[in-house]
């Protein structure tokens, strides 16, 4: 009798652990099918970057050169003027190129500008006059944005109008609040035009222009300086 219920016991544990071995194998097969065949259901990954923004202008165009000349004789001054391409009562080479600064960054800028000397201390004499002019150039219409002329970050701070001469600043002067960077639309023009008096300074003149960029986010500072003008009068 023991002997039998020994064997029933046996049996019984026998048919478990089958039936466990069963079980065991069929999920370690669906997993593998699972995972190592036909891979997870729904996978994702990502791909991440910063794009840092650069503030940077460039003078293409950074000298304007009228050469060697003087004023008329009878007449009490000459006017060289580089917007016009023209020189009035005076012999200097006429020149109609304007400096031209470009936005080479990705980023809008705000742009300030300053001469290194007066009118006075440039040219001298009895009322000279030391004027420059900001445009769009190439059909950059909406490069430079200001209070006067189009959309602003500072509305009303400013009234600067462009395509119009206006006496220098040795201050840094705000022509931009919004210098663009967009292709074809980033471009300005700074022209020049002096009055020389007959009883100027002599030798050669010249006077450097500084161009301040400040990015509008970050407001990282970067100017670029030109030597521009050498206006020697005979």
């Amino acid at each position: 009798m023991k002997s039998e219920k020994l064997l029933l016991f046996v049996a019984i544990i026998a048919v478990v652990v089958s039936g466990l071995s069963v079980l065991f194998t069929s999920i370690s097969i669906q997993d593998f099918k699972t995972n190592w065949i036909t891979g997870f259901p729904t996978a994702t990954g990502t791909a991440n970057l910063s794009v840092e923004s650069a503030a940077t202008i460039n003078f293409t165009v950074y000298e304007i050169n009228w050469s060697s000349g003087r004023v008329n004789t009878g007449d009490p001054n000459a006017t060289l003027d580089t917007s016009a391409g023209t020189v009035v009562r005076g012999n200097w080479t006429a020149n109609s190129r304007g400096l031209i600064l470009i936005n080479q960054g990705n980023t809008n800028v705000s742009l300030q500008i300053n001469t290194g000397k007066t009118a006075a201390t440039f040219i001298g004499g009895t009322n000279p006059v030391y004027q420059w002019n900001v445009s769009a150039q190439f059909g950059n219409q909406s490069a430079c944005l200001n209070a006067t002329n189009g959309t602003t970050i500072d509305s009303g701070a400013h009234t600067f109008n462009l395509s119009v001469f206006t006496g220098v600043s040795t201050s840094a002067f705000l022509v931009c609040d919004k210098f663009q960077y967009h292709p074809q639309n980033n471009t300005i023009r700074i022209d020049i035009r002096i009055q020389v008096p007959s009883n100027s300074f002599t030798g050669s003149l010249n006077d450097l222009i500084t161009a301040t960029a400040t990015a509008i986010l970050s407001r990282p500072l970067l100017s670029r300086s030109v030597f521009f003008i050498d206006a020697p009068p005979g």
